[in-house]
């Protein structure tokens, strides 16, 4: 009696996991892909920037000047590079922070971080749009 009571408490269990979890894991960001990223800062020229990133490294960048030189993808970051900026501005004690994720990748899509109220300009954020698997 007492293994039957126990063996339908594992089963309610596992049950009221699986419906209180109706997040699912992120897919992987694919090997290659683009993306358009406008930011918010002084950080990099403003407007919509085009970004191609094949093996997690930046293979094309333009805005709308062009195309940009691969020689200056020095400030251009992947997805990958800005998650972790981001991770690193959500431990800090910050006036200010908004993040949206990507449904189906779960990176930082959408992001605005305000650090001190008092200061002006150091505010900085972005937007991905337009993500695509290459």
């Amino acid at each position: 009696m007492t293994r039957r009571i126990f063996s339908f408490f594992l089963v309610g269990l596992t049950i009221l996991i699986i419906a209180c979890s109706n997040e699912s894991e992120p897919e992987a960001l694919p090997d290659h892909y683009c993306f358009e990223l406008t930011f918010t800062c002084f950080c990099l020229p403003a407007g919509l920037n085009q970004i191609e990133v094949r093996n997690d490294e930046v293979i094309s960048y333009s805005n709308e000047h062009g195309d940009i030189p691969s020689d200056q993808f020095i400030q251009t970051l992947t997805i990958s590079q800005l998650s972790l900026e981001v991770e690193d501005y959500l431990s800090r004690t910050l006036f200010s922070k908004q993040v949206e994720y990507h449904p189906v990748y779960g990176f930082p899509s959408k992001v605005f971080f305000d650090v001190d109220q008092n200061i002006a300009d150091e505010e900085w954020g972005y937007d991905i749009t337009n993500f695509r698997a290459k």
